[in-house]
């Protein structure tokens, strides 16, 4: 069985305003997402679509509309079945919380925009939340 990827507005739009679609030093993972909606490795729902405000991403949609599917009960069927939906008092469904084990470590990658070749890691144990980010002698 092959990995599907689903991908989410806030995804589309950080990385929209991460990785400028109109400079070519990005052209290549705007590509790979293109990839992946082509061999159907990456899909997303039609809600997604119409979050999508800002104009290159909406063209960029529009381009890529085998990317969108209807949200269907057998979808939302296999997501109860995982307990990533629950169903609040008004009957509205939304995301279970989570919690965050500050313990564990992780790394994060910090990239200069017209060098990709320089970067800096930093190791770290917060998950969430705001630290300073290192400084970068980029060009």
């Amino acid at each position: 069985m092959s990995t599907i990827y689903v991908i989410d507005s806030c995804s589309l739009i950080d990385a929209a305003h991460q990785y400028n679609m109109s400079k070519k030093t990005f052209a290549h993972i705007w590509g790979v997402f293109t990839e992946l909606i082509e061999d159907e490795k990456l899909i997303s729902s039609y809600e997604v679509k119409d979050e999508l405000k800002d104009k290159d991403l909406v063209e960029w949609a529009k381009d890529n509309k085998t990317l969108f599917y209807p949200l269907t009960k057998e979808m939302l069927a296999v997501l109860w079945k995982f307990d990533l939906l629950c169903d609040d008092t008004e009957g509205l469904i939304q995301m279970p919380e989570f919690t965050t084990d500050n313990r564990l470590k992780g790394a994060h990658y910090y990239f200069c925009r017209n060098d990709l070749s320089r970067f800096r890691r930093v190791i770290t144990n917060i998950g969430l939340g705001f630290y300073r980010p290192p400084r970068l002698r980029c060009r």
